[in-house]
């Protein structure tokens, strides 16, 4: 008879993005509620010929192979659909190229989305998941739309579907981001919202589809109604960490500024992205350059 595993990771791993982390809680949570449980018990029933393997994998000095991602799920006593999500976790996290990358995260996200236990347990975090539901929470309350669901899908841009917004108006007002008062005129519960516990690879995805808009923008949208701009750097670490609290730092002026806006007229989005083009590298000195 296969050992079912109680462990609170396991009952939420489709909000892990990361194997190792999913790994490292799993093993401490096992360790507090179980007096036999440890490395060498996990890799006896493994079949690991070393009991400190699955610690140097957690640390990121080895990868899971095919094989013994299998024998990890067996070891953890997993099946089915978390077993399944826990095998393209791993492969989505060691792929090396970005198509491959896609390929896995799109494959966790149709095991999430086919998931019963998410769901449920999860509508609050219904409205990160498409880019124009952030955009409708500010448009539905600044006009006076009067319920007309295709006049509100064609204030977004690019437009929407009118099945797509009465959907967002649906879920907005179900978790409470947004009310309607007896005139009929939609407010926000909030004028920003708090991100804290949202998993993470419903963020990442979000940011990913904002950043598509953004791409997008660029090739249908005039320059006098949007700013870009693009700067090739190198940059010490210490460098590197000023600039983002530069960044930062206009990011909450911005965000500020919009607050206290009296007379809006559109809904922006703002990206700011500041990444590494290259790896590490030692610079050459000057000295040695000229002799």
């Amino acid at each position: 008879m296969k050992e079912t595993v109680h462990n609170s990771a396991i009952k939420k791993i489709f909000e892990y993005e990361d194997y190792r982390k999913f790994l490292a809680d799993f093993f401490q949570e096992q360790k507090r509620i179980s007096q036999i449980f440890s490395n060498r018990y996990f890799a006896m029933k493994a079949g690991f010929k070393s009991s400190s393997y699955i610690l140097s994998v957690i640390k990121g000095r080895f990868n899971l192979t095919y094989a013994t991602i299998q024998k990890t799920i067996s070891a953890m006593g997993i099946t089915g659909t978390t077993a399944q999500f826990f095998e393209n976790l791993v492969f989505y996290n060691q792929a090396k190229e970005s198509e491959e990358r896609e390929k896995f995260f799109n494959r966790l996200e149709e095991i999430r989305k086919n998931n019963n236990f998410y769901k449920l347990d999860n509508r609050q975090y219904e409205y990160i998941k498409a880019w124009y539901f952030l955009v409708i929470r500010e448009v539905a309350t600044l006009v006076d739309w009067k319920d007309d669901y295709t006049k509100l899908a064609r204030l977004i841009r690019p437009p929407i579907s009118t099945d797509e917004a009465r959907t967002a108006i649906e879920i907005l007002l179900e978790i409470g981001l947004i009310k309607k008062d007896n005139f009929g005129r939609y407010h926000q519960n909030s004028a920003s919202l708090n991100l804290e516990g949202i998993p993470k690879y419903l963020l990442t995805n979000l940011k990913k589809e904002l950043i598509m808009r953004g791409m997008d923008a660029i090739q249908v949208i005039d320059k006098s109604e949007r700013f870009t701009t693009f700067s090739t750097l190198t940059l010490s670490k210490e460098s590197f960490e000023y600039a983002c609290e530069v960044l930062e730092d206009a990011r909450r002026k911005i965000i500020g500024k919009s607050l206290n806006d009296t007379n809006p007229e559109k809904v922006y989005e703002m990206n700011v992205l500041l990444f590494p083009v290259s790896y590490s590298f030692t610079r050459e000195k000057t000295d040695n350059v000229n002799k």
